[in-house]
């Protein structure tokens, strides 16, 4: 991907997300459980804001390198409606399942042969 797509409006979206989920996480831990008022909140808010920080750092150094936010290749990033390319697989291609074709009706004829039920000589 080109070190352009860091400037586009679909990279700091994704980022954005990550830091915000990155915060959550680290505040949800810090919080212990006791009544809001005994919850040292100035902890809280800056261990949330040091891992967001984090992330948008390490967010901004992977898309410089990669194009997205993520230091892998497993995400690509694509504007909203169109399809995205992957520098290993090329454009994926999505095709419809195919309804199932109906099977003819057994013939039940002769079953009675087949069980040695038949009384008649052939």
């Amino acid at each position: 991907m080109s070190t352009n797509n860091i400037w586009t409006g679909t990279f700091w979206r994704a980022t954005a997300e990550r830091v915000l989920s990155t915060a959550l996480q680290a505040a949800v831990p810090s919080i212990t459980v006791a009544s809001l008022s005994e919850i040292p909140w100035w902890t809280v808010f800056t261990i949330a804001g040091a891992a967001a920080l984090l992330s948008l750092v390490k967010s901004v150094i992977a898309g410089i390198n990669t194009g997205s936010p993520g230091l892998g290749t497993a995400e690509v990033l694509s504007e909203p409606g169109q399809t995205g390319e992957s520098s290993d697989a090329g454009l994926v291609e999505v095709v419809p399942e195919q309804q199932p074709t109906s099977t003819p009706e057994p013939d039940l004829s002769r079953l009675d042969r087949l069980d040695g039920l038949d009384r008649r000589e052939p």
